[in-house]
């Protein structure tokens, strides 16, 4: 047997005005993760800025490596180029906007993406140990 609710019309739904209530109340939990995801954004920003600060060390260091006019010279300034407007990137960029880059960017190339994140994972490696 299925319940059927009259409902006047104007009138106001008592199971409407219960659900409004606890759409508004506030969880204490709900504070608590806020918190939490702000830190932790606080710390994906520390460490994008550290990164950046070290991609300018590294360029600088590039654009002094080989005698200007050389082919290695040439070369190392336009790495260092690159290196540094990477840099300038991370700085500039929102860290809710580069997850976003990046998840559009895996769902685009998921295979390159995967490949990507295996170099990075073997270059982190390589630094860690030397």
């Amino acid at each position: 047997m299925e319940s059927q609710t009259n409902h006047i019309p104007g009138a106001a739904n008592p199971l409407e005005e219960e659900q409004k209530v606890h759409r508004s109340e506030d969880t204490p939990g709900s504070d608590r993760q806020s918190e939490n995801l702000q830190q932790v954004k606080g710390r994906i920003d520390d460490v994008i800025d550290g990164t950046a600060s070290k991609l300018h060390t590294v360029a600088d260091k590039l654009e002094n490596y080989g005698e200007p006019g050389t082919q290695v010279g040439r070369l190392s300034s336009g790495v260092a180029g690159t290196i540094r407007r990477g840099a300038e990137y991370l700085e500039s960029t929102d860290t809710d906007e580069l997850g976003e880059q990046f998840k559009k960017q895996i769902r685009k190339q998921p295979l390159l993406s995967v490949g990507g994140a295996f170099v990075v994972g073997f270059l982190l490696a390589r630094l860690i140990k030397s």
